[in-house]
């Protein structure tokens, strides 16, 4: 694992699984079962526009009651393979993320898939969140092909405000960030109340996806395994 960058809102880590591990994950998703993430709920995380990304399996690790009829790691799955990563790389998530016990009490593995047209639109992910982390792991990508994981600069669109809508007027705070490619064994960790988004995948990806583990650090008070998707 090599840290590539880092500031104060998230760190991009570059060959975060090893070799093996990396290709154990990619057998996982070939043989995982998808659905498309409005097919279970209205899932407000995704807009209208956002197009159709599915979700796959989740699982929790270390979560002192988890709900029923909810994966808890290990789980004999493949997606222990990151879940168990995950673990062993917490002292160096911590920056961001906080400590276990401390800011945070249990995290949460989610599989996705972001075929071409789909994205995610701007938001901040719920309360009682110390951070989150998304582990790219299809096997190739090509900058052109997009889906990049946008930052914004600023906490909130309008200080004071916390209105999350952008606006044109000159000097609002919107407007500037940074923009994280999906190379493959990316781990981008990320720290709580950052605003972000998924640019959609680009027609010229055709039929290359955006494969990715999402999650979230967190505390009990939120037992939903998924709520939004970087």
């Amino acid at each position: 694992m090599e840290l590539l960058h880092s500031s104060d809102q998230f760190a991009v880590f570059d060959d975060f699984l090893g070799a093996e591990a990396f290709q154990q994950m990619q057998a996982y998703l070939g043989s995982e079962n998808f659905t498309y993430v409005r097919s279970r709920r209205w899932h407000t995380a995704f807009k209208l526009l956002d197009g159709d990304p599915l979700v796959g399996s989740s699982v929790l690790s270390d979560h002192p009651a988890p709900p029923e009829n909810v994966l808890v790691h290990p789980c004999g799955r493949g997606i222990d393979v990151v879940a168990t990563a995950i673990k062993a790389a917490l002292p160096d998530l911590a920056p961001w993320v906080g400590k276990q016990g401390e800011a945070w009490e249990f995290f949460t593995c989610t599989s996705y898939i972001y075929p071409m047209g789909s994205g995610l639109s701007w938001h901040k992910d719920a309360k009682n969140r110390a951070g989150s982390y998304v582990l790219y792991l299809h096997p190739e990508w090509q900058p052109k092909w997009g889906a990049e994981l946008l930052l914004s600069g600023t906490p909130e669109w309008h200080r004071g405000t916390g209105d999350e809508q952008p606006q044109r007027a000159t000097g609002t705070p919107g407007g500037i960030g940074q923009f994280v490619t999906p190379y493959p064994n990316r781990l981008v960790v990320m720290k709580a109340g950052v605003m972000h988004a998924v640019k959609k995948v680009d027609v010229t990806a055709g039929d290359h996806a955006r494969y990715s583990i999402a999650g979230f650090f967190q505390t009990a008070a939120e037992p939903a395994p998924q709520d939004r998707a970087s």
